[in-house]
């Protein structure tokens, strides 16, 4: 005989009363499995009858627990039953009876399992969660998020009970509330990518950006390769902060048929979808990536004009304008590698490219690759003066002195009022002892730059150097009215008003009484990186 035919007349003729007698509690002294003679005919007092029946339901649900496992229903279904007729606070043989009773199709029954199951023990998280699962599966969203709300307070430090939760919010339009049990999911399971990756495209939607980056991001590291994060990010990158409501077709919610599985734990995952933006668009991504980089925000140009380049062909504006990004956002081996690419990708390539290349690498300490990419720099145009001054500051810093004057002294004679250059001129004078024509070099680069305190305390030095104490006494003087009040050059203004006052006592300098708060900008020593 087939299990169908065994189940026909079960479900015929035994359900409806096993169930009636499973889901109303019997008084107490009234279950019939209790009676009979007791051993030497004594009556046993309220808590042994209760030890015993306790211990025997026990009994009963381990066996019921290995009927199912085996496959068999009927005889698991039955001895749930009596595990309850014996004792009916027995919410587990309910819960389980309830699972049975949803496997043959009879819903409505399993619901009252459930909820008696979950009224005794309200601590048993699978019980909640199992009615949740149920009236979800039934278009029953709001009854959904209020078991689903149970079983989070049932098992609060459980994941899964908090993302239920959260799925359940979003399937009633609250999206608001939905954030904080995924936040309380992430919390729980911080690796969990996917958690991390439907709460990103949560906040995402309802406009809360900045976290809706911090969560995709951090969902990338843990999975580099997740495409629905990229594309998460791809949108986001397309915000340009705080904007409207983002189309919701971008952030439509699935419509997939749910596998549910086992009732002690959550259903599979299930999430927003990731925005429909098209990972593979080369010149979407070059608009995106080129806005990002007018906006100065340089991660989310970099993702950009990374997926471009990988996407499209050679193209110098997109590979030049990743190593702008790369280069500000302290990756200078990797900028130098676009702009590398990026002259390569050029028919003509441009002496500026070159430049880039070359200052990204003094600022990575390759020293040889540097000077070699200025040089390729003034072979393309031997009148583009930055091009000069970078392949002088590049021999300088190799120590190569008397080369580097020649090709400072080529950039002063192509731009002669450019004081990066006439610093940089200084510098070489200074290194080979010709202090006079240092002195002048200073001199001219303050013409342009007359409020530049470093350019002042290093002709001052110059000047003390070539022994002409008096201008050199006036040019600390300068040096320490100039910073007045700044506190990052508390040390030198010491050192400056005493050997002012050395050199010419008579020298009236006004001495603030505090150093104030104050911001200042760091010298740039290769000058601008602008791509011009």
């Amino acid at each position: 005989m087939s299990g169908t035919d065994v189940m026909r007349p079960f479900v015929r003729h035994c359900l409806p009363l096993l169930l009636v007698l499973i889901l109303v509690p019997l008084a107490p002294g009234q279950n019939p499995a209790d009676s009979g003679p007791l051993p030497e005919g004594r009556l046993p007092s309220s808590a042994t009858r209760a030890d015993q029946a306790s211990f025997a339901a026990s009994e009963l649900f381990a066996q019921a627990r290995s009927y199912e496992m085996l496959g068999h229903i009927e005889e698991a279904y039955t001895l749930y039953r009596h595990a309850w007729l014996k004792d009916p606070g027995n919410y587990r043989s309910l819960y389980h009876a309830g699972r049975l009773l949803e496997q043959i199709g009879r819903p409505v029954d399993a619901e009252l399992a459930y909820r008696e199951s979950a009224r005794i023990a309200p601590d048993f998280y699978a019980a909640s969660n199992a009615l949740g699962l149920l009236m979800k599966q039934t278009g029953r969203f709001g009854e959904a998020e209020k078991a689903f709300a149970l079983a989070a307070k049932a098992s609060p430090d459980y994941a899964p009970a908090w993302r239920n939760l959260g799925r359940a919010k979003i399937d009633n339009g609250d999206l608001y509330g939905a954030v904080d049990p995924w936040i309380e999911a992430v919390k729980l399971a911080p690796r969990d990518v996917e958690s991390r990756v439907t709460l990103g495209l949560l906040l995402a939607r309802i406009n809360e950006f900045a976290g809706a980056r911090e969560h995709l991001e951090a969902a990338l590291d843990y999975d580099p390769g997740n495409a629905r994060a990229e594309q998460g990010l791809a949108f986001v990158d397309t915000q340009p902060g705080s904007v409207g409501e983002p189309p919701t077709d971008q952030l439509a919610l699935p419509r997939r048929p749910e596998e549910r599985g086992m009732r002690s734990s959550e259903d599979p995952v299930w999430v927003f979808t990731a925005p429909s933006i098209k990972l593979d668009d080369p010149e979407g991504l070059k608009r995106i990536g080129l806005d990002k980089v007018r906006r100065q925000e340089f991660e989310a140009a970099e993702r950009a004009l990374q997926r471009a380049a990988e996407h499209g062909g050679p193209d110098k504006a997109v590979l030049s304008a990743l190593g702008f990004a790369k280069y500000r956002l302290g990756k200078p081996i990797d900028a130098a590698k676009a702009y590398g690419e990026a002259a390569e990708a050029a028919n003509e390539p441009e002496a500026w490219l070159y430049i880039n290349r070359g200052i990204a690498f003094l600022d990575a300490g390759k020293l040889s690759d540097a000077t070699r990419s200025f040089g390729y720099a003034v072979k393309v145009d031997d009148e583009f003066a930055r091009g000069w001054y970078g392949l002088g500051l590049a021999r300088l810093e190799r120590g190569h002195h008397r080369r580097a004057l020649r090709a400072l002294k080529q950039a002063v004679s192509l731009a002669p009022d450019d004081p990066d250059i006439q610093t940089a001129l200084a510098v070489a004078h200074t290194r080979l002892g010709h202090e006079s024509a240092a002195a002048a070099a200073y001199r001219r680069a303050l013409i342009e730059r007359p409020d530049d305190p470093e350019l002042m305390m290093s002709l001052a030095r110059m000047l003390e150097v070539q022994g002409r104490t008096t201008d050199a006494a006036e040019a600390y003087a300068v040096f320490v009215r100039e910073t007045r009040g700044d506190k990052s050059y508390k040390e030198f203004r010491e050192m400056a008003l005493r050997k002012a006052r050395l050199f010419q006592p008579e020298l009236t300098i006004s001495q603030p009484e505090l150093f104030e708060e104050s911001i200042v900008e760091p010298v740039d020593v290769y000058g601008s990186h602008e791509n011009q």
